[in-house]
């Protein structure tokens, strides 16, 4: 009885496999020396020592030297013996697994096989060297690749295309031709493999290429995932279908869910996703084609995509190169650019540009990423939080996702301590024209009348209710809600305006930015629109309320256009209109010419707030809340007198009050009346109104005497 034969094991380990190879490529060498020895090509050179000895090679060769048909016989049987278990195993093998990523075909393999016998055992050194008949040629070649490998001279020329520089081989540096053999012919150059490859064909994941590692990185599930929807489909499929090896261009405001998006994409194919920082310091120390390469070889390597993404606009267009290279080399890019980036359709020829226009995300979805980034980092919250918190802050997962991180766990979750760590978190560089005002004014410190404090009230809570008028009630879809939150306050000067933007930043915790706004048409015009979309860019990354003063050059009659001069002013003017009606978040408007605005412009307006000059009872109220608890008053100081003769905004009381403190301070002494009639008479000047008897009345001879003495 016949006993059938054992089952061949796959391969377990990669080198268990390796080792296989290389017994295989022992055996090509051996037939190759058998027959340069039977057709006499050797040179034998008598100074012994320069070159290797035949008893050396046939040591090394432990056997395998054969003559004739036999050398044939044993190699295929080798190969059958190999192919057999590779076929058994349920493991990729690494050789195999890079030539399914690259794209090799069996020749090319060899190739690889040859270069990393020589990078991983040094016994190969030796024999290359005697096959090559040339003591100094220690590393395999063209041409003794495709003496191992062609069985015809056809073959032979037709494969010395596998070794230009477009060839999969070289074109994402999986080999590279030695330095050393530049002048030698092609057929006669060494080919090299360095650490990366060799340690990936051993099955030993060493991360990163070592020129990479600073930065670049596989990139883990996101603690804030994607939540499906159609542009997920869209891409997913794009990259399963029709972008095999294109650069996808995500057109869109920074940390708007472009490293989620692009994982949830790449994890749906079964592909890892590559991260590239390419304005890192250490990405500039390698050319751009040569960086692209490596950026594709680390890709592929890992069976991944790219993500490149860059912190500023690169003027001499290096960024582009290198992403062409990448792709041209065989890698799926996409591109994350910074604000102001401008990437060319044609950037590269032959180079597929394929353009994604990342949407700014929705109060609705940025709620959604809170309520991810508390469960990532297993925080039990309030059910409503997120919602708050996706209508209060415009910042992206990233940063949610790191300020979840970085809050106190042995505190509950607090609206107030959350809004601080993300301003933190994404406050950018935001441009000279726009000025942060910090917030040190208490809502008992504002004093207006009761139906101007409601319409403040409700401006709040329309802010703090609005996820659920918006989204649960669906008012979003309406085109005339939206997310319109364009408010405007007039009144003179000193009035509270800016007292009560602040105060309403507080209470949703947002910073405040005050923005000159007749300054900055002026400052910016003969300049593009590029310089004021910076700024806006800036306040939106920044999570502010933008406090638009001296806003009247909106309400103004246009410019009579008589030259270029006037015409951009026009344009600017019309420019920020526009823009600002896209701000997503709050924007308060500030002037003293409501009046001469027109009907189209204020149905742009959510509220319009009044804030009128005080009166006696407004103002006796202002000045009991100028001076601090702590600050000692005389009891001569007339406070219902002050109210009652001057007629000052609340601004200009705050200012006699702290100039009054000054002057005491100055003579150690409480503030007296005394104090006030000089402090009110200097702020009359700073108002253009110099003191008069009939300002001062009985006082003035007060004031004269504290004058004159």
């Amino acid at each position: 009885m016949l006993l059938a034969p054992a089952p061949i094991p796959g391969y377990r380990r990669a080198g268990e496999h390796l080792a296989d190879e290389l017994a295989w490529l022992d055996l090509l060498l051996a037939r190759h020396v058998a027959w340069l020895r039977a057709t006499g090509q050797f040179n034998e050179d008598p100074l012994r020592g320069l070159y290797i000895t035949d008893a050396e090679v046939a040591a090394r060769l432990a056997g395998a030297e054969q003559t004739g048909h036999e050398h044939d016989h044993r190699i295929a049987a080798k190969r059958t013996f190999i192919d057999a278990r590779l076929g058994q195993g349920d493991l990729e093998m690494p050789l195999l697994a890079l030539a399914r990523q690259f794209g090799l075909d069996d020749f090319e393999r060899g190739c690889l096989l040859m270069a990393a016998a020589s990078a991983i055992e040094p016994r190969y050194e030796t024999l290359f060297a005697y096959a090559h008949n040339d003591v100094s040629r220690k590393l395999p070649t063209p041409g003794l690749a495709l003496a191992l490998l062609a069985s015809t001279q056809q073959q032979r020329f037709e494969w010395l295309a596998c070794f230009s520089a477009q060839s999969p081989l070289f074109r994402c540096d999986l080999l590279r031709m030695a330095s050393a053999d530049a002048g030698r012919p092609l057929v006669g150059r060494g080919l090299a493999m360095d650490e990366r490859l060799a340690f990936a064909l051993l099955g030993a994941d060493r991360g990163a290429d070592e020129r990479l590692a600073a930065f670049t990185a596989v990139m883990g599930p996101p603690l804030v995932p994607w939540r499906p929807d159609a542009l997920l489909e869209q891409i997913a499929s794009g990259l399963g279908k029709e972008w095999p090896t294109s650069a996808v261009l995500l057109d869109g405001p920074p940390d708007s869910g472009q490293r989620q998006l692009t994982h949830a994409a790449s994890s749906r194919l079964g592909l890892k996703l590559i991260e590239a920082d390419l304005s890192h310091p250490a990405a500039a120390l390698l050319p751009a084609q040569e960086l692209g390469r490596l950026l594709a070889r680390e890709a592929l390597l890992c069976d991944a995509v790219l993500l490149a993404t860059t912190r500023e606009a690169a003027a001499d267009r290096r960024h582009e190169a290198t992403i062409a290279a990448a792709v041209q080399a065989g890698a799926t890019a996409f591109v994350a650019p910074a604000p102001g980036t401008v990437v060319a359709r044609n950037f590269a020829r032959g180079t597929q540009l394929v353009e994604i226009a990342m949407p700014a995300p929705t109060m609705l979805q940025r709620g959604h990423w809170w309520r991810s980034a508390f469960e990532a980092a297993a925080r039990p919250h309030d059910p409503v939080l997120p919602s708050r918190l996706g209508l209060a802050l415009r910042c992206g997962p990233d940063a949610m996702a790191a300020v979840a991180a970085s809050l106190d766990p042995q505190r509950p979750l607090d609206f107030r301590d959350i809004a601080d760590a993300a301003r933190r978190a994404t406050r950018a560089e935001v441009p000279s024209l726009a000025r942060l005002v910090r917030p040190h004014w208490r809502w008992d410190d504002l004093v207006l009348p009761e139906r101007q404090a409601a319409r403040l009230r409700q401006i709040c809570a329309e802010l703090d209710h609005a996820p659920r008028v918006l989204h649960d009630w669906s008012f979003a879809g309406k085109a005339a809600a939206g997310h319109n939150n364009l408010v405007l306050f007039s009144g003179a000067s000193g009035t509270g305006k800016t007292m009560a933007a602040s105060l309403i930043a507080a209470a949703i915790g947002l910073d405040l930015y005050r923005v000159d706004l007749s300054a900055m048409v002026d400052k910016y015009i003969g300049e593009t629109e590029k310089n004021l979309e910076r700024m806006f860019a800036a306040m939106e990354v920044s999570n502010a309320v933008v406090f638009f003063d001296e806003a009247d050059v909106l309400f103004s009659k246009r410019t009579e256009v008589k030259d270029a001069h006037d015409r951009y002013a026009n344009l600017s003017v019309a420019y920020l209109l526009q823009r600002i009606e896209a701000y997503e978040g709050l924007v308060v408007l500030a002037t003293n010419l409501a009046g001469n605005m027109d009907d189209a412009f204020s149905r742009r307006l959510r509220h319009i707030v009044h804030f009128p000059l005080p009166d006696v009872r407004m103002r006796r109220q202002l000045w009991a809340r100028a001076f601090p608890e702590q600050t000692p008053l005389a009891s001569d100081l007339d406070l219902d007198a002050l109210a009652t003769r001057f007629e000052l905004t609340g601004g200009s009381i705050r200012n006699v009050a702290l100039a009054s403190a000054y002057l005491a301070a100055a003579e150690d002494l409480p503030v007296c009346q005394r104090h006030a009639l000089q402090a009110v008479a200097v702020e009359l000047e700073k108002l253009g109104r110099p003191p008069t008897r009939d300002d001062f009345g009985d006082a003035y001879g007060l004031l004269v005497a504290a004058q004159d003495g």
